[in-house]
């Protein structure tokens, strides 16, 4: 499955960037429902969704994101220095510098105030506000609770159940092994979660969210946001590798979404992307809510394993949902997919995959 590990990989190395002014393949004929995924990506006005594939593919940039101690005390620190609890329950407090604040142990309150601060709760359930300024928040051990306030912020869970919210400016979140929720905010938020079954919600402005190795429920909120199933560190896995069923919802906006085995995905309103592939046999991803006027379907496939890619499209349910396949295998169910053909699929070779 398309994970974590992998899609960061792909971004940071340009795994994709051979794909810059690839042509649309055409697939053999396998029966009358065969064709040659003959949706263009590049006709008519580009979508937002579009633009994002076309970076998530390396083919564009995204467009226009002393020291003080206390023994359970509440102990405000001048200002710009660094202050460090105790293994008691501590209320520590910044003031208009640059503070440096950690909590040590037990259960303790830190709040940075103005001024781009560095909060650490250390061991026991915390809870850290940065409030104004670029802040740095880690959580640590415990069940934490972190809030950014305003600034561009990173907050980062630890070993338990955290909830993590960015509120105002372009924040970074990470979720640790815990189940985490992840809370973005009126800003181009970028949110990632970790190794449990965590919840990611953008809110409004143009986010990334990218889902970790367990089962992830992932809401863009308003904005063109790009989500990515989450899972493992090889983009082509085998079975046995699949880490759990992610829900993606796009919700407003102009979306991509990238789905991996068994995954769930509802574009919500907007011209929206579903990007999917043969990466997990577990089972074919699930698209809910495909509109055939305004979102468009990219099969991503291995041209090493799919020299001669074959697309079919086979009947699913009486529902009238239907298959998608490559070469055989189900990588797709579509709802409501009744009268889709070959050519409303978009075929891209993956010209530079990497092994596991």
């Amino acid at each position: 499955m398309l994970g974590l590990a992998g899609l960061l990989g792909m971004l940071a190395m340009g795994i994709f960037a051979d794909l810059a002014g690839a042509e649309q393949e055409e697939p053999s004929p396998e029966s009358d429902e065969s064709g040659d995924g003959g949706g263009d990506l590049g006709q008519g006005e580009e979508s937002a969704a579009s633009s994002m594939l076309d970076y998530v593919l390396g083919e564009a940039d995204l467009p226009a994101n002393e020291t003080a101690s206390t023994q359970d005390m509440e102990v405000t620190a001048a200002a710009g220095i660094a202050l460090e609890g105790t293994e008691g329950q501590d209320i520590l407090s910044g003031q208009e510098g640059n503070d440096t604040i950690e909590g040590l142990g037990a259960d303790d309150q830190i709040n940075g105030r103005a001024g781009d601060d560095s909060l650490s709760g250390g061991a026991g359930n915390d809870w850290l506000v940065g409030e104004d300024g670029a802040d740095s928040l880690a959580g640590e051990s415990g069940r934490d609770t972190l809030v950014g306030g305003d600034g561009d912020d990173q907050l980062r869970g630890g070993a338990e159940n955290d909830m993590l919210a960015g509120q105002n400016g372009d924040d970074l979140l990470i979720g640790g092994a815990g189940h985490d929720a992840l809370i973005g905010g009126a800003g181009a938020d970028s949110l990632l979660a970790g190794a449990g079954d965590d919840a990611l919600q953008g809110n409004g402005g143009d986010d990334h969210l990218i889902g970790g190795f367990g089962a992830d429920t992932i809401d863009g909120g308003d904005g063109n946001d790009l989500i990515l199933s989450g899972g493992s560190a090889d983009p082509f896995a085998v079975a046995g590798e699949h880490d759990g069923v992610d829900y993606l919802n796009g919700g407003t906006g102009d979306d991509l979404l990238v789905l991996g085995a068994l995954d769930h995905a509802t574009g919500g309103e907007g011209a929206d992307i579903f990007a999917f592939g043969e990466w997990g046999t577990a089972g074919p991803a699930m698209i809910h809510d495909y509109d055939p006027a305004e979102d468009q379907l990219v099969l991503v496939y291995d041209p090493a394993a799919h020299p001669d890619p074959r697309l079919s499209i086979d009947a699913a349910h009486e529902d009238g949902s239907v298959f998608l396949s490559l070469d055989g295998m189900r990588v797709a169910e579509v709802a409501n997919g009744e009268g889709l053909s070959p050519h409303d699929v978009t075929l891209r070779a993956l010209n530079n995959p990497q092994a596991a």
